[in-house]
């Protein structure tokens, strides 16, 4: 199964603070290559989803604002970069 999501918006280039997708304001969306549907709104169920990601499935994520819910194209690339752990420092 194939899910085109070219008519969604992109996220800019320039997305303010990648923090901001750890907010539960912020709700990713999966769908499978298989049809499942899943969402993901802490921290925990966002990792977990971006670490089962397959090609074939699409990430969507949605943004819930003052008066309505905007949906985006969400990379998985970008997505994951966003989520790396950061590296512990040497002491």
């Amino acid at each position: 199964m194939s899910y085109d999501s070219t008519a969604l918006r992109t996220l800019p280039a320039d997305f303010g603070d990648h923090r901001e997708l750890k907010d539960p304001l912020y709700t990713f969306v999966c769908i499978t290559g298989a049809g499942v549907i899943a969402a993901a709104n802490t921290v925990a169920e966002k990792q977990q989803m971006l670490d089962a990601f397959q090609g074939g499935d699409t990430l969507l994520l949605a943004w819930h604002g003052q008066y309505k819910t905007d949906m985006f194209s969400l990379p998985i690339e970008r997505a994951r970069e966003w989520f790396k752990k950061p590296k512990r420092k040497a002491a």
